[in-house]
């Protein structure tokens, strides 16, 4: 495996994320702690973590929410660590729950948290456990449904559940019995390799229709990574609902303090960049007959109610509910963090630009409910290529972020720059040479034999013919030449930028599992420097 290192700040992410990256020293006010001092000194973090919730407690809520999805023995690695040790600490990341696990930025982000707890604990001596946040409250199922596989041409082939919109959290749905079908034109799309069957054995073991996509999702995830030490965690469980409702009521009975803590970042990351996530008083939605439904709160009257106008409640009544219901809430985007960070002792999240931008405008958040704020570690972000590419990857005039352009644009600027072998004009001047030296050669012939002079203009005019005949072959060569090399840009430019979007963003992890091997990310994972997180990666595989 090769890897080139790419300048983050000419590909297509934000000012705010490129300038996280590149220039760490402008996020000061925006973070409490950055990356850096996270790589040199996570003592120093260590030393200042918060812990809100003992580390007993926190070790019997992530041992009983792996036993209710079923991955307790896949996460035995993880799990066995919390158990046998006095104090732990956690690395997190989280995602949602995408069909067959998603883009391959899911496992781009699970291994930045594995590398990162590796570091963590191999510089400081203390258990750090790699957790796996699933998005289990999410509610918008359109943004799960469906994965991508490369197309033969350009753009992908996607695969979709059928549109559900009954608005519960998605972690709860089964997967249902149209899986069979998906799994069958997985099997279709996906080439004939050597590992074929070992990616179908994993998607039919995870995905089954009776499964929930929580279930599903994160059985991927285990089986993958479990020997890493990667352990499962998610906030739609009534016991970490229990163990938290401080922050529901807090958010309640609070409101307006909560919802100035946040808007006071928002404004301030408001002078320098776009804001990511818009924000509401309310922080808070609730489940009503299993439907996921926002909280509104008029902040005159104190009177609170749900987005379809079927619940009502006094601040009084929600607060009372809160107490003895707390699994009917569920936070919004910038909630959820305070309960994960609430619950676990956190020292870090593996993020990528969207949730960098969105933490950004946190930091009083945190402070208002008293909860230390993470290092916002930059996921690894890559592009993965085959060997094939390489081989011919310098021959062409593009570097990576050429490819970004128009497939026509890239195109065209390769036929102006191989336009500089000129065939007619090199034979021409061959046939001319050819020619003028023909002459002077029949002159001697003619003082020999003048009845020879016309065979030997003869034997010019076959040489030109001949010329003219290796014209056409080199000209149809080079023409096959061209063609094959705008063939290779066409490849290499789907492959960097299907659906004009980067590769980590559109096609599915499975795809590379079924080319490169199960273990392709146990091969990626040895190779990630934590120390290049400010970079894109190319990877030859």
């Amino acid at each position: 495996m090769e890897s080139k290192e790419i300048d983050c700040r000419s590909l297509p992410f934000n000012e705010l994320v490129t300038d996280y990256l590149k220039k760490p020293e402008l996020f000061t006010k925006h973070f409490a702690r950055l990356p850096h001092q996270l790589l040199e000194n996570p003592r120093e973090i260590i030393d200042n973590k918060k812990l809100n919730l003992d580390t007993d407690s926190a070790g019997k809520l992530l041992q009983e929410f792996n036993e209710n999805i079923g991955t307790e023995e896949l996460c035995s690695v993880g799990l066995n660590k919390i158990q046998s040790s006095e104090s732990f600490y956690t690395v997190t990341t989280g995602q949602q729950l995408g069909l067959f696990g998603g883009p391959v930025y899911t496992v781009f982000k699970t291994i930045t948290t594995i590398a990162l707890s590796k570091h963590i604990e191999e510089k400081t001596g203390i258990p750090v456990i790699p957790i796996f946040w699933l998005a289990d409250e999410d509610h918008d199922f359109d943004e799960i449904a469906t994965t991508k596989l490369p197309a033969d041409e350009q753009g992908t082939n996607n695969l979709s559940l059928s549109e559900n919109s009954s608005g519960r959290a998605v972690g709860s749905i089964k997967v249902g019995e149209e899986i069979d079908s998906l799994i069958s034109e997985m099997d279709d799309l996906l080439p004939d390799t050597d590992f074929k069957s070992d990616v179908m054995d994993l998607l039919q073991r995870c995905y089954t229709s009776e499964s929930t996509h929580n279930e599903a999702f994160g059985r991927l995830i285990a089986e993958l990574f479990g020997k890493h030490g990667i352990v499962l965690a998610g906030s739609n469980f009534p016991s970490l609902k229990k163990a938290t409702s401080f922050v529901f009521k807090k958010a309640i009975s609070n409101v307006q303090d909560s919802g100035e803590a946040l808007g006071k970042g928002t404004r301030r990351l408001s002078e320098h960049y776009h804001q990511q996530a818009q924000i509401e008083p309310s922080m808070l939605f609730i489940f009503n007959e299993g439907e996921r439904v926002r909280l509104h709160v008029d902040e005159k009257s104190g009177q609170w109610t749900s987005s379809d106008n079927k619940l009502s409640y006094s601040t009084d009544e929600l607060l009372q509910l809160a107490d003895e219901s707390p699994e009917l809430f569920s936070p919004n985007v910038f909630l959820r963090p305070v309960i994960q960070e609430y619950w676990l002792p956190n020292l870090a999240y593996a993020g990528g630009p969207g949730e960098i931008s969105y933490w950004a405008q946190m930091k009083e958040l945190f402070e208002f409910y008293d909860v230390t704020e993470p290092v916002v570690w930059p996921r690894v972000t890559a592009t993965l290529l085959g060997h094939s590419i390489q081989r011919y990857w310098d021959e062409l005039p593009f570097t990576f972020c050429d490819y970004l352009a128009r497939i026509e644009d890239l195109e065209s600027d390769y036929l102006e720059k191989s336009d500089a072998f000129d065939v007619h004009g090199f034979f021409g001047e061959w046939i001319k040479e050819a020619q003028k030296l023909s002459k002077e050669k029949e002159k001697t012939i003619e003082e020999i034999d003048p009845t020879l002079v016309q065979s030997a203009g003869k034997a010019t005019g076959v040489y030109v013919n001949e010329l003219n005949k290796l014209r056409g072959k080199v000209v149809r060569a080079l023409k096959q030449q061209e063609e094959t090399q705008l063939n290779r840009i066409r490849k290499i430019h789907n492959e960097i930028y299907p659906n004009h979007n980067l590769q980590e963003r559109e096609i599915s992890f499975v795809w590379f599992m079924n080319k490169y091997g199960m273990d392709i990310w146990d091969t990626v994972l040895e190779e990630v420097d934590l120390k290049s997180f400010e970079s894109h990666l190319l990877i030859f595989l």
